[in-house]
């Protein structure tokens, strides 16, 4: 949503526009999920993982750039669908390599290591752009994305899930 506060700050986008443009984007993340699946059996897990992320980082940073309200929702549109095409990826993947009896903590610290960073960030991204800082909070965070999806494939590149176990039989 902070692209859509920087177009709503920057080029007069108001605050029904901004509703309709969040809505639409809710649902077009919906659909992304579907695709996700395909994405993950071609690319694998991680590949997949970090396309999707990397392309949404180069969304991200095109909304500091573009010159209406207009284009700067299709590309927020874009952006979310392919950020929001990792998370069932990345949660499946996550599952996959950890053991059952430690999935809960690891779906905790992996929940964790994604909101509180998101959440300092926010704070700092909006005390920049109240500063008339219009690019700089995409392009800081862009930065910031493009460590995490580099550690992220370097770390699991070479990790690959677990075969799903056989049903117990019943009796």
């Amino acid at each position: 949503e902070d692209g859509i506060r920087y177009s709503s700050t920057s080029r007069g986008l108001g605050d029904v526009d901004k509703r309709q443009l969040l809505a639409l984007s809710y649902m077009t993340v919906g659909f992304a999920a579907l695709w996700s699946a395909g994405l993950a059996q071609r690319y694998g897990p991680v590949k997949a993982i970090a396309l999707t992320q990397g392309l949404s980082t180069v969304f991200m940073v095109s909304l500091a750039f573009v010159p209406n309200a207009a284009v700067a929702g299709g590309l927020y549109i874009v952006r979310a669908a392919l950020m929001m095409m990792a998370s069932p990826i990345s949660d499946s993947y996550l599952m996959s390599i950890i053991s059952p009896e430690d999935r809960g903590v690891a779906s905790a610290i992996n929940s964790i290591v994604w909101r509180l960073p998101n959440s300092a960030t926010t704070v700092v991204g909006g005390a920049l752009l109240a500063g008339g800082h219009f690019e700089l909070p995409f392009l800081l965070a862009a930065s910031f994305y493009l460590v995490s999806i580099s550690a992220f494939y370097l770390s699991f590149r070479h990790i690959r899930p677990a075969s799903p176990a056989a049903p117990a039989p019943r009796g």
